[in-house]
């Protein structure tokens, strides 16, 4: 109704807000696509902008879901949400010290605590990529005393046992992030598997 009264406001909102279910739902796909459509009548939307990013990222597509959290940043390089999606990727992609920025800038303003949570889990991966490897545990120690079964907590720790070399590690928090809850996305799945097949091939082989 809103598109046919050419209300774009309305139509973004109301968009945004279905995206926003399917993201719950776990489909990625249709919850970028559904911002993407909201973005196309409000350009600078940074709550459907920061939906996308997030929908894009989870489905698959780290690089655009960067280059979209860069746009919301230049609308607001203040927007908490950006800061924290964009500097979980930067850690996931081994660029650690910008993460660690964008980490510290989120974690400063307000976020939710399920945000809260991923933002310092990749914070301890970006402080042991950068040889802080008390700072690390410490970080990873606080977040699984707080909730020892969530999924990326335990994908997070089993980065952290791979960039420190901790091979038994590795296995252990990779088969608990494939167990934890809530379920990690198709993609974070794919390369925890991936991850655990290599260290249990190199254990075999030795």
């Amino acid at each position: 109704m809103f598109i046919v009264l050419d209300d774009r406001y309305s139509a973004a909102r109301a968009l945004s807000m279905i995206a926003e279910l399917r993201y719950l739902d776990g489909d990625y796909t249709a919850a970028a696509d559904l911002n993407r459509q909201a973005v196309e009548r409000m350009p600078g939307d940074v709550h459907a902008l920061t939906g996308l990013a997030y929908a894009q990222w989870r489905a698959g597509s780290a690089a655009d879901a960067e280059a979209t959290f860069d746009e919301v940043l230049r609308w607001d390089s203040q927007m908490a949400l950006a800061l924290a999606g964009r500097g979980q990727i930067r850690a996931d992609l081994g660029r650690y010290e910008y993460a660690l920025d964008d980490l510290d800038q989120a974690l400063a303003l307000r976020l939710a605590q399920e945000i809260e949570t991923d933002a310092r889990s990749a914070r301890a991966v970006a402080l042991a990529g950068l040889g802080r490897v008390a700072e690390a545990h410490e970080e990873l120690t606080a977040i699984l005393e707080r909730d020892p079964e969530r999924a990326r907590s335990r994908l997070r720790a089993g980065r952290v046992a791979a960039i420190l070399g901790e091979h038994d590690k590795i296995r252990s928090e990779m088969k608990l992030a494939l167990g934890g809850h809530p379920a990690l996305s198709s993609a974070e799945r794919e390369a925890a598997r991936r991850v655990l097949l290599a260290v249990e091939d190199s254990a075999s082989s030795a």
